[in-house]
């Protein structure tokens, strides 16, 4: 499958293969091939290869209905293969091991703003919901501070600000840039503790994933994970 790029786009070919499940044999194929001045949408290449694969089995091939039931089935995965994912929480946790360090004996409590939903047109974005996810699991597994509140309260308040999600259009390897505010309040007199943006990168490769939309999201992933990182990182190394 080639489009213009990693996000959902108009396709230029898309190659369908069916194959014995025993033996890998190739069974039939179909392939649509257009410029950049007759690409089609998505939905329109899977109908046109998936009727050039029905007009060559009519009345010669034996397992047609087999096959035209397995049609539908990868056509569904097809469509729903090029629908944009959000970055997800799990995806954005810092593995325990990354954050081990000094733990500080007070409770936390996490706000994030500046985030993005994603649209059903749009390409992967981070929300605020999701990175304060991500970023209070990674808290709670490396027991940076004693406990996570859920509420605006307890002895300090951590902030983050998504500031900018730079995001490629193009290639088989995507890198993201990420960049984010992070403050630290002391919620008894309301000082600030300590401030930083923090800029990281994530990169997925086509080994990673060969849809565009799921290496974009992974990207993204690894980039807001880095910066949850980077960020507990410097807070390991405070004095609180």
């Amino acid at each position: 499958m080639r489009t213009t790029g990693g996000l959902p786009a108009p396709l230029l070919e898309l190659t369908i293969v069916f194959r014995d499940p025993a033996t890998g044999f190739p069974l039939t194929t179909g392939n649509s091939l257009h410029t950049s001045l007759t690409r089609r949408s998505q939905k329109e290449m899977v109908d046109e290869v998936l009727g050039n694969i029905y007009k060559g089995l009519q009345g010669r091939h034996p397992m047609r209905m087999h096959i035209g039931n397995a049609v539908a089935v990868v056509a569904v995965a097809l469509l729903m293969g090029g629908c944009a994912a959000p970055a997800g929480p799990q995806g954005m946790v810092v593995p325990q091991a990354a954050t081990a360090g000094k733990q500080h004996a007070a409770s936390v409590s996490v706000t994030v703003t500046g985030g993005t939903e994603t649209g059903a047109l749009d390409s992967s974005n981070i929300a605020n919901a999701d990175l304060r996810t991500a970023i209070e699991t990674s808290i709670t597994q490396s027991r940076l501070f004693k406990e996570v509140l859920k509420q605006r309260s307890g002895d300090y308040e951590l902030a983050v600000t998504v500031i900018q999600l730079s995001k490629p259009m193009f290639g088989g390897t995507f890198t993201v840039d990420f960049e984010a505010g992070w403050s630290l309040v002391k919620l008894a007199d309301k000082s600030p503790v300590w401030r930083q943006a923090i800029k990281t990168s994530g990169t997925a490769t086509m080994s990673d994933s060969v849809v565009g939309v799921t290496r974009l999201r992974m990207a993204v992933e690894a980039a807001a994970r880095a910066n949850i990182q980077q960020g507990l990182g410097a807070i390991a190394g405070l004095s609180l």
